[in-house]
């Protein structure tokens, strides 16, 4: 049993790194295959035409003419462990450590803390459960997606557009519907680019599709690549992601063979996943696109490798590389130790004619400790917090760092972990891991965004014994210590499930994303996940969905002497250096004193006097 520190109890933990481990350029089993697709064009006045609304249904009409369905939904969203990826994780020969714990360091000097200015509810229509979460913003909207519903709000929270995915994708007879989307913004194009997939249960066959904002305004119509088949000798794509780099667009996912296919044996089973390198200049013009893809890449001496995941680059990565892919590998010698692959994409002059080049390098850790799934408070039954012990969300790569979020086992509870490594191409090492929990919940499906001056947002649910199903946020600067307080985005209201008739053995599933984003105008944080909801029906409670936004905040302090960045470490010391710092819309805290010659805030921002009065001389 572990023991926790006090002060809000948010503990720092170190992972050991066993190895770093350079290796040869990648050599897939199958090579890569040239194609291409042509997209058709969704005008801003085809989505009025596939906007939803319907008053009869809470104010939408139910996707495909599908009759309202009761609440809870049926667990029927497919699931890794269909594939019991989880067998893949070595047997512990002793429950590993993950260091000491330190304690958080305390900021006197700064009471200001973190905040929420926008916060409402997304109006779901989602059929599946879970509702599996994801949000991109750009320059004026937002994008939140879910299990079946695709939405455009503006930055107030008004909803602009509704559809179903199937309805801005496109449907075909007999198909599941589009589910697991994942949304992302490019600030390079300043283009959002949403995908999800689908799957033909009698014909075993498997899709995805990929849309493209024309604009960065996404009421202004979309470009819409599928349905792009992705199935391989009977099994298709799940735990799909979505990337991007300065040349390319990057999908990948692990193959499974789906509960609810045919029950048809694939020709050979267990390929490990695919990776698909897609043109971004033709995408973002609406023009055929040329695709490249692998079918199966592999990890160190030719093990299979899961859960792989495709990076969103935001600035162009050291080492001449376009994109990353990460995937986990668990390795029998050393024991106890979970390997991480890291492929670099490099992309010729002549891309997309000439094809890309996989190079891997690896990182030797220890694995995820195992955990409980999470209680919570109202009844007996647990929410599933993890599809198969290494559940990674996404990856975010900034200043030359790639950035990772798990649900990792903490004493008797589970934590939201940070991995933080470092990447100058070809040179790839852990910098940090760091553990979010407080001793007394559980802290869940995590997911983490990375801003343009290095600061980290991380959502995660979190409930307990006497917590509901709530979702929260902490942030950490780039030299903070550690993560700052747990911030509620929406509080849980009722128990998940049915507390009449649930037992202590009775697992209901819950998450598998969440979302969280950086805003391109004032890299402040939007977080989008769900909480515990009693929605008024007959058969037992369920969850909701809320969207939170949190402005990023500039730190100044006449006193302060030394390095100076603008943080509660590092404060700038003049107001025009903090203003020359802030986005438009950030928080500008400024700790008492005389500011003199200090400039004009040029900005629209908030300021906060902090610890007493500001005072401001000269021009």
């Amino acid at each position: 049993m572990r023991a926790f520190l006090p002060l809000a109890l948010l503990t720092t933990a170190v992972l050991a790194v066993v190895g770093v481990r350079d290796a040869r350029a990648q050599t897939p089993d199958a090579a890569p295959v040239l194609r291409t697709v042509t997209p058709r064009v969704v005008s801003d006045v085809e989505m009025r035409q596939l906007a939803i609304f319907d008053p009869s249904f809470n104010g939408f009409r139910v996707p495909s003419g599908k009759p309202k369905p009761s609440w809870p939904l049926p667990n029927d969203s497919p699931e890794y462990a269909e594939r019991a990826l989880g067998a893949l994780m070595p047997a512990y020969s002793a429950r590993p450590s993950d260091g000491p714990l330190a304690r958080q360091s305390t900021q006197a000097v700064y009471a200001y803390q973190p905040r929420m200015t926008t916060n409402f509810t997304v109006q779901e229509v989602a059929g599946w459960v879970p509702g599996d979460c994801t949000i991109a913003a750009g320059p004026a909207h937002l994008v939140a997606a879910f299990n079946s519903t695709v939405s455009i709000y503006d930055k107030q929270g008004t909803r602009t557009w509704t559809s179903s995915l199937d309805g801005l994708l496109g449907a075909t007879a007999n198909w599941k519907g589009h589910f697991d989307p994942k949304v992302v913004f490019d600030e390079g194009t300043n283009r959002f680019y949403l995908m999800a997939i689908d799957i033909h249960p009698n014909a075993r066959q498997s899709v995805w599709s990929l849309a493209v904002s024309i604009t960065s305004n996404p009421n202004q119509g979309w470009y819409v690549y599928g349905q792009m088949a992705n199935q391989w000798d009977g099994e298709g794509i799940d735990y799909e992601d979505l990337g991007f780099g300065p040349r390319a667009v990057y999908l990948t996912g692990n193959y499974i063979s789906f509960s609810d296919w045919a029950a048809l044996p694939p020709a050979t089973a267990n390929h490990s996943n695919a990776l698909w390198v897609l043109d971004k200049t033709a995408l973002v013009a609406g023009q055929a696109v040329t695709i490249w893809t692998y079918g199966d890449v592999i990890g160190e001496s030719s093990q299979p490798v899961f859960l792989t995941r495709v990076a969103q680059v935001h600035n162009i990565p050291a080492g001449g590389v376009d994109g990353f892919m990460t995937a986990w590998q668990s390795v029998v010698a050393p024991p106890n130790t979970v390997r991480i692959s890291v492929w670099g994409v490099s992309l010729p002059g002549n891309f997309p004619v000439g094809g890309p080049t996989l190079t891997r390098r690896t990182v030797d850790t220890t694995p995820p400790p195992g955990f409980t799934n999470p209680q919570q408070s109202g009844g007996p039954a647990r929410l599933q917090a993890d599809n198969f012990g290494a559940g990674q969300l996404g990856l975010y790569f900034r200043n030359n760092t790639l950035t990772m979020p798990l649900t990792v086992g903490s004493g008797a509870q589970s934590a939201a972990r940070v991995v933080h490594l470092s990447v100058v191409w070809p040179t790839v090492s852990l910098a940090w891991v760091s553990d979010y929990t407080d001793g007394a919940n559980y802290h869940f499906w995590p997911n983490v965004a990375v801003n343009s001056r290095g600061q980290f947002g991380l959502g995660y649910c979190r409930s307990g014994s006497g917590e509901f199903a709530n979702y929260r946020f902490a942030t950490r600067t780039a030299d903070d210590p550690a993560f700052g307080p747990s911030i509620a985005v929406q509080a849980g209201t009722a128990y998940v499930g049915h507390p009449t008739t649930d037992l202590p053995t009775t697992l209901h599933r819950w998450g598998d994303y969440s979302g969280a984003t950086v805003d391109p105008i004032s890299q402040g944080f939007w977080y989008f996940g769900m909480y515990a909801s009693n929605r008024g029906g007959e058969n037992g409670s369920d969850f909701r969905f809320w969207c939170g936004y949190m402005p990023r905040a500039v730190y100044a302090d006449v006193a302060h002497f030394g390095s100076e960045f603008g943080t509660t470490q590092r404060p700038w010391n003049t107001v025009s250096e903090a203003v020359n710092d802030a986005f438009p819309g950030n928080d500008l805290v400024m700790k008492a004193g005389v500011y003199t010659n200090g400039g004009l805030i040029t900005k629209p921002m908030m300021v906060f006097a902090d610890g007493g009065t500001v005072e401001l001389r000269g021009p």
